[in-house]
């Protein structure tokens, strides 16, 4: 289930919208692991991957515990974090 061949990225308000809830809500449910966290690119610039975001949008589809959710997140980060020292 997990995709990471990602080739866009996400601003706040778009993931908000594709979430259907509030850019609050996104960085709530980021603190609360069930939404991976944004990737920061400058001072105050941060950006989601879209591949991510579908996985967990699949996951809510399928209908997964919060508890689910949070697991697939914690995977979708260490993976996330692999790539990066493979480079």
């Amino acid at each position: 289930m997990i995709n990471l061949g990602c080739t866009h990225i996400m601003r706040g308000v778009q993931v908000a919208n594709y979430f259907g809830c509030s850019l609050s809500s996104i960085y709530r449910k980021v603190s609360d692991g069930l939404l991976p966290p944004p990737i920061r690119f400058e001072h105050q610039s941060v950006a989601w991957l879209s591949s991510e975001l579908e996985t967990i949008m699949t996951a809510h589809i399928c209908g997964y515990s919060n508890e689910q959710i949070k697991s697939l997140v914690k995977e979708l980060t260490q993976q996330r974090h692999s790539l990066m020292e493979n480079k």
